[in-house]
């Protein structure tokens, strides 16, 4: 991972970045005249994915999750000790600190087989052992303890075959948001337009999911996010190359009055939104990622992921929320893992990356499994 900056601007904290390098080892300036300022690692120790997706960092256990949706599987990776947890985000950190912290790490990788094809996210609940994950079977709690599906929730779109729950998050109201989009079966499927919703589920109890109208009909659902004051959402459906804005209203989980945050020109996939409040967004056919001005929607940094194929979503981790995490893909289907193999044997694509980016991401919130599930 390279981190391309802005030179530093006069200008409100809203609109000033200047990125810290993850490794103090310059290189030349990009073909578009500006700086980069250091190259970043792959993480170590962790098999690629085909489809690599759904990154999530849960700041109780020091852990990052991330799904591969091609392999069917969901990964946890233990990355510290749940003592550093409480770390203020960005106190004293230096531009190697994220580099001496990540180097002293070998982590400890589980892989667990899930028994439904399609996963679509996967997100902490109030239960640390817990995971609420979408595929196209619907809601469902997965148990890290004993790697099985604890109970199933909510199927809102069962008979639509071929549908299923694509990106996922928790709000900072404890509630959950996820799209959905259409499948394609074969290679000759063609995906319509407005074909996904977009649902709020209140609590797992729940075993219905409500429509959020202002956000759908969507096509791919994608990028999640909120502001660290909680006011407002962003959205991507990614076909339309548009980051969109709403109001939020924690109260009641309402999201509306929906504007064009910015018309990217390009496909833009999962988000993470920083403490500042800007969007960081993966570019999926730019192996990028793309900071936002939360107002004007002005590219504030990019991120360079050189030699992945497909740059999928990203989350803020580590300690203090201090690092970008990365999931990257080989491809969209598995004939295309396949083929992007075949031709890369060693290659890059898949990988999980990291860059610090020097500015800390905000806690995750967890999902509430709600009344009459005390033994969960």
């Amino acid at each position: 991972v390279s981190v391309l900056y802005w030179p530093r601007r006069q200008a409100t904290m809203s609109k000033t970045f200047t990125a810290v390098p993850l490794f103090a080892q310059p290189l030349a300036d990009g073909k578009d005249g500006h700086p980069l300022a250091a190259r970043a690692n792959r993480l170590a120790n962790v098999a690629p994915c085909g489809l690599g997706e759904s990154p999530v960092w849960d700041h109780r256990t020091m852990t990052l999750y991330w799904i591969d949706i091609v392999a069917q599987t969901l990964s946890m990776a233990q990355l510290g000790s749940p003592a550093a947890a409480g770390a203020t985000p960005n106190a004293g950190r230096s531009a190697t600190d994220g580099s001496a912290w990540l180097a002293s790490l070998l982590p400890k990788v589980t892989r667990f087989v899930l028994p439904y094809d399609m996963i679509g996210f996967a997100a902490p609940t109030e239960r640390p052992h817990l995971l609420v994950m979408g595929s196209n079977h619907g809601v469902f709690l997965f148990d890290t303890r004993t790697g099985k599906v604890k109970t199933r929730g909510a199927h809102p779109e069962k008979g639509l075959a071929r549908n299923r729950f694509n990106d996922g998050k928790v709000g900072p109201d404890g509630r959950l948001y996820a799209g959905t989009m259409q499948m394609k079966l074969t290679a000759k499927d063609k995906r319509d337009t407005g074909s996904g919703r977009f649902y709020r589920l209140d609590e797992f109890s729940d075993k219905t999911a409500t429509v959020v109208d202002a956000v759908g009909p969507t096509t791919v659902s994608n990028g999640l996010g909120w502001t660290p004051d909680g006011k407002h959402f962003f959205h991507a459906d990614t076909p339309t190359k548009i980051v969109s804005k709403y109001d939020f209203d924690a109260r009641n989980g309402a999201i509306t009055n929906k504007r064009t945050l910015r018309d990217l020109g390009v496909l833009p996939d999962g988000m993470c939104i920083d403490s500042l409040g800007r969007p960081w967004v993966a570019i999926l056919q730019k192996a990028e990622v793309h900071c936002l001005d939360a107002d004007s929607g002005e590219t504030i940094a990019v991120v360079r992921v050189p030699g992945a194929k497909l740059v999928t979503s990203v989350c803020f981790g580590g300690p203090g929320l201090g690092l970008l995490f990365i999931t990257t893909s080989a491809g969209t289907t598995p004939d295309a893992v396949a083929a992007t193999r075949k031709e890369q044997p060693n290659g890059l694509s898949g990988h999980i990356y990291v860059a610090d980016v020097g500015v800390s991401g905000t806690p995750m919130v967890p999902f509430k499994i709600g009344a009459g599930r005390a033994k969960l």
